[in-house]
Parts: structure tokens; sequence; C-alpha cells
């Protein structure tokens, strides 16, 4: 399991309620947050060979009723949206009262492919202005100051 799985479980309470891994793609969290007694959910935008996710669907309009959550975790998702303020109001919309939204975003990471946005932690607890924050955290990884580095060597040398 990846580091960063291990930082976002150690943050999950164990539960018997309904968890919605947003963005989910293969169902990496499937089995983790299943052992911490969750009802896993998957939303992703497409079928993967493994038969995740559970629902296909769109972020930005969540196929759920409201407060249909005790947990959503978006863990390297919400820089993929365009549209993140609508995405997280549909968060708010589907997490039960109580409920928790765990986020995983980059900040100082190289481009990989279809990312909109990144996150500074001023801007992050702007659009989530409506959530009771109740610990932020930004790790710094030596991976991603090295692969800021070699990113931008590589664009100067021309590679």
């Amino acid at each position: 399991m990846s580091a960063n799985n291990l930082l976002i479980l150690e943050v999950i309470p164990s539960d018997n309620g309904d968890a919605l891994d947003l963005g989910g793609g293969r169902g990496n969290l499937r089995e983790p947050l299943e052992k911490l007694g969750y009802s896993y959910v998957n939303l992703d935008t497409r079928k993967f060979d493994n038969g995740e996710p559970t629902v296909v669907g769109d972020a930005h309009a969540m196929p759920f009723e409201n407060a249909s959550f005790d947990l959503v975790v978006s863990k390297d998702t919400l820089e993929h949206f365009d549209q993140p303020w609508t995405v997280v109001k549909e968060v708010y919309r589907v997490l039960k009262p109580g409920g928790l939204f765990i986020i995983w975003v980059p900040w100082m990471h190289p481009f990989h492919g279809d990312d909109f946005y990144r996150y500074s932690p001023l801007g992050l607890q702007h659009l989530l202005r409506e959530f009771d924050i109740i610990l932020f955290d930004s790790p710094l990884w030596v991976f991603t100051v090295v692969g800021s580095a070699v990113t931008e060597a590589t664009k100067r040398l021309r590679l």
C-alpha cells in the first residue's frame, strides 16, 4: 500500500457507516476501508477491468441521495475536476451531518496528464469554507520537490 494511502487511513476512524471513494479508480481503498468497518462505494467516470468502480458517474452531479455517506474520501482526484467548487458542494450534499471529508491533493507536484488545479493551503481552505476543518496538514514529500526539480530541469534542457 502506498505511503499516501497509509497517511489517509491513519486519520479515518473505524465505523460501520457508508464510505464514498470519490474518483477511486481501481478501488485501492476498498479493502482498507472495509477492514475499518465501512460499506464501500467507489464513484468514477469509467469501469476498469477489475469491476471497479461500484458506480459510474459524474462527481459534479453525484447520483446519490442527500446525506448518504458517513465518509467521503478524495485521494488525488480534486485536481482533475474542471469545476472543483461544484464537486465540493456535491460532497457537502451527500455527506451526513457530522460526516468526514478526507482530501489528499497535490500542491507542489509535477503535472501528470489531465490536471486542472494545484491547491495551496489557503486555496484549499477557501474551497472548503463550508466545512468544519478539524485537521489540516501539508506534508511535503522529498519526491515532490525532486520531481518538480527534474521536471523544470528537463524543460530548461529542452528534453
